[in-house]
């Protein structure tokens, strides 16, 4: 069955900027790609030597974000790792201060948990990437420090355990989520990792299909894409499976990244999305831009990145369906 259009299912009039804020990290993961490399195929960059923004750079972005596109923002910091900037705690406090939509960060959770409580008082959600790589000998330590954050979670409050789902460490994965349900943790979540060229490993068969068991039956979230088809009917998915399964693949179609979501990296250039279709709009430290009033023609072969994937996107003469 051909699909034929999809958008969030809690769509609203407000814009996400997705910011990836530094590409400054306290880890060094193989699935993600080095900043100072040249390299811009994907969507994840890190170095352990750039220099942390200074709040007053963080302003000028900020100030200029709500000049453009009015201060309903859904601020998503993302990295590097944003929490080990001195000026992080500072910038969220000052954009809570702007009345916007929501704030959250996505961490490796590598904070002492006292500093991680107090940012996250300040915060509307808090996404906690468990890359076992780096943790795989500190499982209870994360265990005990998530569930605190659980504790105290404000009714309205996210957070989310993501597990980046390693190949072979996946009896990690199932005895830090089976304390995670037990604990009632808010939102559970798995992501597959997909190798980068020259990497060589990838899920066995068996893997793959406890992944798939995980997002059919596990997955502590609610499907959030819609996605319509050509015989009428519509289905409601979650992201991360739609990724696992390989079915993001959108060339051609009509989406509305640009206007819905814009995205800044660590230099501070705006794109519409990831592979900067459109090209870069601007540097928001430094240029006065034109932020898009119009969707795009998406020219990419696939599209991985949440972000991405929620904006609303269909094809030529499907457009009423997600009116």
């Amino acid at each position: 069955m051909k699909q034929v259009a999809q958008k969030l299912k809690w769509a609203g009039d407000h814009v996400a900027v997705q910011w990836f804020v530094t590409a400054r990290c306290n880890f060094n993961c193989s699935y993600c790609s080095d900043w100072d490399d040249g390299n811009t195929t994907f969507e994840y960059y890190h170095d352990n030597k750039s220099k942390h923004p200074s709040f007053d750079k963080l302003k000028i972005a900020v100030d200029k974000l709500i000049n453009g596109v009015g201060n309903n923002i859904e601020w998503g910091f993302v990295g590097g790792e944003p929490m080990v900037m001195p000026a992080f705690h500072d910038i969220v406090k000052y954009i809570r201060s702007t009345n916007p939509h929501d704030i959250t960060v996505a961490t490796n959770g590598t904070l002492p948990l006292k500093k991680m409580s107090e940012i996250y008082e300040d915060l509307d959600g808090m996404i906690i990437s468990l890359h076992f790589e780096h943790i795989q000998h500190r499982i209870d330590e994360y265990i005990e420090k998530i569930i605190a954050l659980e504790e105290q979670r404000r009714d309205g409050q996210m957070l989310t355990a993501r597990f980046m789902v390693y190949p072979g460490k996946l009896d990690l994965v199932r005895k830090m989520y089976e304390e995670f349900v037990l604990a009632g943790v808010d939102r559970i979540e798995f992501r597959s990792i997909q190798p980068h060229p020259g990497i060589n490993w990838h899920y066995s068969p068996e893997e793959h299909k406890q992944i798939n068991e995980w997002y059919d039956n596990y997955e502590k979230q609610n499907p959030n894409i819609i996605r319509y088809w050509e015989d009428g009917s519509r289905t409601e998915d979650m992201f991360t499976q739609i990724v696992h399964n390989q079915e993001h693949r959108y060339k051609d179609w009509t989406c509305w990244a640009g206007v819905e979501q814009l995205r800044i990296d660590p230099h501070g250039r705006v794109t519409r999305c990831a592979p900067a279709v459109d090209g870069i709009l601007g540097n928001i430290y430094e240029d006065k831009i034109i932020f898009p009033t119009g969707p795009v023609k998406c020219t990419q072969y696939d599209c991985k990145d949440y972000c991405d994937l929620r904006v609303t996107k269909y094809l030529a003469g499907f457009h009423d369906l997600v009116s």
